[in-house]
């Protein structure tokens, strides 16, 4: 399993002169179920496949036969059925939710109304009367970008909050706390930490119980003092949140609720 609280490293940019073709969409049924697949094609060595909410793609070395990679479609068929559901099913929460006016909020479900020219979102008995242009239809899309504006206008003063609160713990930081970002990261990377001091933290946590985003946001206090996942920086999170076996377990059941408003 994946660590979704890995330290924070700068990616490494692509080499200007290496080609790659995304070919269009294809599709191959397999046991009656049709998939549909981006083939990128590129300078490489080897075929990879993953999933992303507009399907599946794979990556291919440039003169790969089709039929070769089509085979390996084949072999690696109940691998992407499994994910394609999980898709299938987020999509499906996300639409539902929209539908019937009930979004996640730390941890709870609440309704919304929208409230079209009203200058700003505003959270009163579990309703939330959600601002929305005036002279704007409103639509699907439109809903989202609201509850988004929302949900991170509600996150940057949560958590900011929290990590101040939380910074009353940490003794004698080898990296001294500089600055917090609301980052929009959800899957592999819910928070980080830099040895410039600054944490970044999801605005998608708000989704979560109050107990698990206080377990993110020790955790990356903790890599304050240890830039890593050794015995120490374990024994330095238990001290900032004993129960974080608990929360880590729990966070690994939320991939449905954290993908809400993509």
């Amino acid at each position: 399993m994946f660590d979704i609280f890995k330290p924070f490293k700068a990616k490494k940019k692509k080499p200007q002169n290496v080609k790659s073709d995304i070919e269009p969409i294809r599709y191959i049924t397999i046991r009656g179920y049709t998939v549909g697949y981006f083939l990128k094609r590129s300078r490489r060595k080897t075929i990879s496949f993953s999933v992303k909410p507009n399907g599946l793609e794979i990556k291919a070395p440039l003169f790969t036969r089709l039929n070769y990679i089509e085979n390996c479609i084949v072999q690696k068929f109940d691998w992407i059925y499994v994910h394609l559901k999980k898709i299938e099913e987020r999509k499906a929460y996300c639409q539902n939710a929209l539908q019937e006016r009930i979004i996640p909020y730390l941890g709870h479900e609440i309704t919304f109304r929208v409230v079209p020219g009203q200058c700003e979102s505003i959270l009163k008995d579990n309703v939330l009367y959600l601002a929305y242009p005036k002279n704007k239809e409103v639509s699907e899309e439109g809903i989202r970008l609201a509850l988004r504006k929302w949900y991170k206008s509600v996150a940057q003063i949560y958590l900011t909050n929290l990590i101040r609160d939380r910074l009353m713990k940490v003794v004698f930081p080898r990296y001294p706390f500089t600055q917090f970002r609301l980052s929009s990261a959800y899957k592999s990377r819910l928070g980080s930490c830099t040895t410039k001091g600054v944490v970044s933290i999801s605005w998608k946590t708000l989704f979560l119980e109050e107990s698990l985003i206080e377990y993110i946001v020790s955790h990356e206090l903790a890599h304050l003092t240890e830039m890593n996942h050794s015995h120490r920086f374990w024994e330095l999170v238990s001290q900032y949140c004993p129960n974080w076996q608990y929360c880590e377990k729990q966070l690994k059941t939320k991939g449905i609720v954290l993908q809400f408003l993509d």
